[in-house]
């Protein structure tokens, strides 16, 4: 199909403006021909595609499109409904294309939800300013008629009676008092009544009683003169007590300046406006499945919760997740999944909206319950009523589903929080819940809670802590036991964190793993370390020593590792042997191919691997016959045992001789961490350990600390600095 004249082609816009034309083409008189027309909404369409994929989204666009709509003469009375109908069954298709990738699902109904009651308001409004435009020129007309028939009735009537009786907008004439006095047809048919019927009451006969009283106060201002005439929306009983919306236009006349005789007024039929605009308030505050109310909704009730809330009050709710829902969905199709959210949130619904409890579904499988106030209910007790309602089997077709809930609970004091804070507080105490497992309630614990609130801070921040500067680097001597001498250093990670103060790693890098960041970090800590070794290196060539780096199997599943280590050696000019990588979190990855080839890739290019902590966690003698390493770094706690004031049991002492041992076997270096004392290294060195790091030797501390006590050693260093065995390349398994 070929694109529209005059636009950019787009097919499903394209598609959107000739269904729109055709459902519009043969409502109203319209003074464009097919192609015009096509044309001309195909305008509109590009305006309300922008509208609806627009950030900050905002509606009031549509409202154009609306009066745009009005303008091009597209009146007739089925045009209103067949647009929208046309737009609220094609918008979402003939768009998804720009929508997908830019909106969620709910986003895209919410905005079209808002932007179709736009374009029903503006078109509205563009037709009530013609009528008021008409009702005008009849009020006036009937201001001079009547005037006129005080002085000359008979020369007046016909024209008079011409304007009133054949105008399509409902007159009224009534005294001060309210008695109507004379009627059109076309207000007796919209109430139900003949005109005979209405000049024998009053029009308050015709207010809705449920209505606010305001009208009455205006018609006294109107009659004792603080006012000439007014405009009000007003509900008006039909005589079968059904009712209608209705605009109406209040006027007085005046046989002299300071005596009113009559009240004019001129009645509009706006209800099926005021239906669309009920119909498209309750989509925008309903989630459209479930029709419950949504979170825009509950945040609503919420923020009225806590403004109308008393000295002592209490404010509860309950955040619920399903267990296992996603499976539902993955196994059985998103139809029984449907179906399955469905009942439960019927049951919810059914059981606690009597209670005084507001249900809402506020996202995919979560759900939200504010707990009523003074219903005497606590919220632990609904949390157990939900668990005990979502818990019970849900027949869907011929599958019998079972699921449970995570619900998270909490009630604070208004005074001490705000809405925001408190749905924050939920959505903490709910992810606390699942962590523990599936069908779980957790309370909510501000101590303890905090602390899940400090790690979201930090992986929200982390990403622009490398720009900011954040990240430091300290350095901590490896010795060798023998000589004393330095031998290289271990690059120590520390964020400085603006509101947290100095963070060590075990603070941030599993967050950094979580969240992919690691990769990231990983290079800048390789750059700045391989850069300052190359420093050192230059400044003291007898000593040469090298630097070590944590990485993770993370790190090292990473393909281009290899290739970014590569470039970091050769701009900071570092020996590829003098780079030092300590395994850290391998865990159960040894049978991992893509971590053994990229390791055994460093290992051909010169870089040296160490298995850091070793003798902690699990399958550490599997590395050591599975991964080529050169060397082991044994767990601190060990070496901590062998500390004079803490007593070593044999076992211990063992332990860390017949790891020693087997390193010596295997022709891998030893070095042991956590060194604190003399009587440590005494037994270290008996043992076969050749190196060594620890606050005996110097805390980490920064690079020119490092350095000083590198120039301090260099003139000890004539006969070369010890050296670390090299890694035996091939092992039998």
């Amino acid at each position: 199909m070929t694109g529209i004249p005059g636009s950019t082609p787009h097919p499903g816009r394209d598609r959107l403006a000739r269904a729109w034309a055709q459902a519009v083409c043969d409502t109203s008189y319209i003074a464009m021909d097919r192609t015009e027309l096509v044309a001309y909404l195909r305008r509109l369409t590009d305006q309300m595609a922008d509208a609806l994929t627009g950030e900050p989204f905002r509606a009031g666009p549509a409202n154009r499109i609306g009066r745009a709509l009005a303008d091009a003469r597209v009146t007739g009375p089925r045009a209103l409904g067949a647009t929208l109908e046309v737009l609220d069954s094609r918008l979402l298709p003939d768009l998804a294309p720009e929508l997908d990738d830019a909106l969620d699902a709910p986003e895209q109904y919410s905005r079209r939800a808002a932007l179709l009651g736009e374009i029903a308001a503006g078109y509205s409004g563009a037709l009530v300013d013609r009528t008021r435009d008409e009702q005008e020129g009849i009020r006036t007309a009937a201001i001079t008629a009547l005037e006129e028939a005080q002085r000359a009735r008979r020369a007046s009537d016909a024209r008079f009676r011409a304007v009133f009786a054949g105008a399509a907008t409902g007159i009224a004439v009534a005294d001060l008092a309210g008695a109507v006095v004379e009627a059109n047809e076309a207000l007796a048919r919209m109430l139900g009544h003949t005109v005979p019927e209405l000049r024998r009451r009053s029009v308050y006969d015709f207010l809705h009683p449920s209505d606010p009283t305001e009208l009455g106060e205006l018609y006294r201002e109107l009659v004792i003169g603080q006012r000439d005439q007014f405009r009000i929306e007003k509900r008006l009983l039909r005589r079968d007590g059904s009712d209608i919306w209705t605009d109406m236009s209040v006027s007085v006349v005046r046989e002299e300046p300071d005596r009113p005789r009559y009240v004019v007024v001129m009645v509009h039929d706006i209800t099926e406006r005021e239906r669309l605009h009920q119909r498209l308030r309750h989509q925008a505050l309903h989630d459209p499945l479930t029709q419950l109310p949504n979170r825009m909704q509950f945040l609503d009730r919420l923020h009225h919760a806590f403004e109308t809330a008393g000295p002592g009050d209490r404010i509860a709710l309950c955040y619920i997740d399903l267990d296992g829902f996603k499976a539902v969905n993955d196994n059985l199709g998103h139809d029984i999944g449907d179906e399955l959210l469905l009942r439960l949130a019927n049951r919810l619904h059914d059981r606690l909206a009597p209670a005084g409890h507001l249900v809402a579904r506020v996202g995919g499988d979560e759900f939200a319950v504010l707990v009523g106030a003074g219903t005497g209910t606590a919220a632990v007790d609904v949390a157990r009523s939900v668990s005990e309602l979502v818990r019970h089997p849900v027949d869907v077709g011929c599958h019998r589903l079972r699921v449970t809930a995570s619900i998270g609970v909490v009630e604070r004091d208004p005074g001490d929080t705000d809405p925001g804070e408190l749905m924050k507080a939920a959505d903490i105490t709910l992810y606390r819940a699942k962590a523990g497992g599936r069908d779980r309630c957790a309370l909510y614990d501000r101590e303890r809670d905090n602390g899940v609130v400090v790690r979201q801070i930090l992986a929200t921040t982390m990403p622009a802590a490398l720009s900011a500067d954040e990240f430091l680097l300290e350095y901590q001597p490896i010795v060798g036991l023998e000589s004393g001498l330095p031998i290289g250093a271990e690059a120590l990670l520390r964020w400085q964190h603006p509101r947290y103060g100095r963070l060590g790693p075990d603070r941030f890098v599993p967050l950094a793993e979580e969240t992919g960041l690691i990769h990231e970090i990983g290079r800048w800590v390789l750059r700045q370390a391989c850069q300052q070794a190359a420093g050192w290196t230059a400044a003291h060539p007898r000593l040469s020593p090298l630097v070590s780096v944590n990485v993770s199997a993370c790190q090292l599943s990473d393909r281009r590792l290899v290739d970014d280590l590569r470039e970091i050696l050769a701009t900071a000019g570092l020996p590829a042997h003098r780079l030092q990588l300590e395994l850290t979190r391998y865990g159960d990855r040894f049978a991992d191919p893509g971590l053994h080839a990229t390791m055994r890739t460093l290992v051909d290019n010169g870089v040296r691997i160490i298995a850091d902590d070793f003798g902690s966690g699990h399958s550490n003698l599997e590395c050591l016959r599975a991964l080529p390493v050169h060397g082991l770094k044994i767990a601190g706690r060990f070496i901590e045992a062998l500390h004079p004031d803490r007593p070593a049991s044999p076992v211990t002492v063992d332990i860390v001789q017949t790891v020693v041992g087997l390193a010596e076997r295997l022709g891998l270096s030893v070095t042991a961490q956590h060194i604190e004392t003399e009587g440590q290294v005494r037994q270290l060195r008996a043992m076969g350990c050749r190196a060594g790091q620890g606050h005996y030797f110097a805390p980490p501390g920064p690079a020119g600390a490092f350095d000083q006590m590198l120039g301090a050693a260099e003139s000890l260093a004539a006969g070369g600095p010890p050296q670390i065995p090299s890694h035996r390349v091939q092992r039998q398994g």
